[in-house]
């Protein structure tokens, strides 16, 4: 819906004229609203200082350190409806 305010008078102070446009745009929408849903999208992901971080930890520490960075990235991936590998 458009509304747009219409000069009717050559004092605009007084003008009470409004145009209101309906425009039907339910099949725009719906295209839209399709091309947000399916359009691909890749992430390119660094963890800054992984390497340093990795250094001053034990065999298991970085072991679970690791699973828990790929449980977080593959969490998000689930909530993006996505695919990580």
């Amino acid at each position: 819906m458009l509304i747009r305010r219409v000069q009717t008078t050559e004092n605009s102070a007084d003008d009470t004229g409004i145009v209101v446009y309906m425009m039907d745009i339910t099949d725009r929408e719906r295209q839209k609203k399709r091309y947000e849903e399916e359009r691909s999208c890749i992430a390119y992901i660094q963890l800054d200082n992984y390497s340093d971080v990795m250094k001053g930890l034990n065999e298991s520490e970085r072991a679970n350190l690791s699973v828990e960075v790929t449980k977080a990235i593959a969490n998000w991936a689930d909530e993006q409806s996505g695919v990580f590998s």
